[in-house]
């Protein structure tokens, strides 16, 4: 579902993750994640240039996303229910279509999310 049908709430997380992505010092696309619970950020995590691996293996030759650095930092059981939210920018600085990708699809499967939101162009959300 990449339609643009979710509320002002998550519009607004998501350009809170742009906002912190936009400040991530790494030189390529910059992504950012955030864990909400109960109307609060209970982590935050961005794109690094170290392995992915060294967070878990399914990372097996990638990078260290920012879904990983986010969900990393906390217990399975602190996530269960919450949301996650994940925005982007290219190298030109647009705003890019931040779908986790395969490996990040995976990883989330060993949390109960109750959603994930990520940016698409123009400022809208895509779910999954």
């Amino acid at each position: 579902m990449e339609v643009d049908q979710h509320g002002t709430k998550d519009k607004r997380w998501i350009k809170t993750c742009l906002k912190i992505a936009s400040r991530n010092k790494i030189k390529h696309y910059k992504h950012a994640s955030i864990l909400v619970k109960g109307g609060r950020i209970i982590s935050i995590g961005v794109n690094k240039t170290k392995a992915g691996c060294l967070g878990d293996p399914c990372y097996h030759l990638k990078g260290w996303h920012a879904e990983l650095d986010c969900l990393h930092k906390v217990d399975p059981k602190d996530a269960k229910g919450a949301i996650l939210y994940v925005g982007g920018w290219s190298k030109g600085g647009r705003v890019i279509k931040s779908k986790p990708c395969p490996y990040c699809q995976q990883y989330l499967k060993k949390f109960d999310l109750k959603a994930v939101y990520y940016s698409l162009p123009n400022y809208e959300v895509g779910a999954m």
